[in-house]
């Protein structure tokens, strides 16, 4: 995980432990309401870890599992020409019957 997907994860759990806070900042008679508004809302869209029935059809964790995904289909080395693979092939020979990077081994 980069560093910018580690504080986006943090960014989420921050975000539910500011909700939280907010919420009980509230006199319990309005709790109860603004924990069916807006603290759930806040609550389904940053992932599925919440006491509520609903959920967002894509929520802040979706969105980070997506990027991390992302950094990992694109973990092969890239090469700006012909000599940069040359060079890199010369250094770290290819052996092209071995299946690409298989994280699940």
């Amino acid at each position: 995980m980069t560093e910018d997907q580690e504080r986006f994860e943090e960014i989420i759990g921050e975000i539910s432990e500011l909700a939280e806070e907010a919420l009980n900042l509230l006199p319990e008679d309005i709790q109860e309401s603004a924990k069916s508004y807006w603290y759930s809302h806040i609550l389904c869209s940053l992932n599925d870890d919440h006491e509520f029935i609903g959920g967002s059809m894509l929520h802040m964790n979706d969105s980070l599992e997506e990027w991390s995904s992302n950094n990992n289909a694109n973990s092969y080395p890239q090469f700006n020409s012909q000599e940069e693979w040359d060079d890199h092939v010369a250094r770290n020979g290819i052996n092209q019957y071995e299946d690409p990077i298989d994280d699940e081994d």
